[in-house]
C-alpha cells in the first residue's frame, strides 16, 4: 500500500516532476529560441512557489537549470544563473505581493503583477547579459522594447493558467 509523501521527500519529488517538464518544454527548441518559449516555465514555477512551502521555484529553477546545462552545456553558467535568478524573482514577487493569501487562494490580481514583474526582469537581464557584457549581437532598443513586452504579457498568461490550475488542485495537495 503506498503512503502519502511527507516533507522534504514530497518537496523534492514536486520540484524534480516540475523540473523534468520545464526541461521538455525546452529540450527540443533550438537555444534562441527556447528563450521565447517560457510560458510552460512561468507557469510550472509559479505553480511550484504556490505548492512548496518555501523557495519552491527556486529549488525547481535550480533543478531544471542543471538538466539544461546538461543538454547545452556550452552555456553552462549563463543558463543555470539565469534559470536560478528567474526561480528567485518569481519566490520573491510572489511574496512581495502577497499572491497567495493566508487562505491558501491564490489573488489573481496580484499573482498576474508578481509573475509578469518577474518574468519580464529575468527577460531583461537576460538580453542585458547577452547583448553588453558577451556581445553576442548588437544592442537594439526595438529589441529591447520587445522582450520587455514579451516577459510581461508571457508572465500575465503564465500567472493566469498558474491560478486556473491551483483552483482545481489546490484541495488536492
Amino acid at each position: 500500500m503506498l503512503r502519502p509523501m511527507k516533507g522534504k521527500v514530497r518537496r523534492v519529488a514536486l520540484a524534480a516532476t516540475f523540473a523534468v517538464l520545464i526541461f521538455v518544454s525546452k529540450a527540443f527548441v533550438p537555444t534562441p529560441f527556447d528563450k521565447a518559449m517560457i510560458l510552460p516555465q512561468a507557469t510550472l514555477l509559479t505553480l511550484a512557489s504556490l505548492l512548496l512551502p518555501r523557495f519552491g521555484a527556486t529549488t525547481t529553477s535550480i533543478i531544471s537549470g542543471l538538466l539544461v546545462t546538461i543538454l547545452r552545456p556550452g552555456f553552462a553558467p549563463l543558463s543555470l544563473i539565469l534559470s536560478i535568478i528567474y526561480g528567485a524573482l518569481l519566490d520573491f514577487f510572489i511574496s512581495l505581493f502577497r499572491a497567495k493569501s493566508l487562505g491558501g487562494d491564490a489573488r489573481l490580481g496580484r499573482l498576474l503583477a508578481a509573475v509578469s514583474t518577474a518574468t519580464a526582469l529575468v527577460g531583461l537581464v537576460s538580453y542585458y547579459v547577452t547583448v553588453y557584457l558577451l556581445t553576442f549581437m548588437p544592442p537594439n532598443p526595438f529589441v529591447d522594447a520587445m522582450i520587455l513586452l514579451a516577459g510581461f504579457i508571457n508572465g500575465v498568461v503564465a500567472g493566469f493558467l498558474a491560478k486556473v490550475i491551483w483552483g482545481r488542485i489546490k484541495h488536492i495537495v
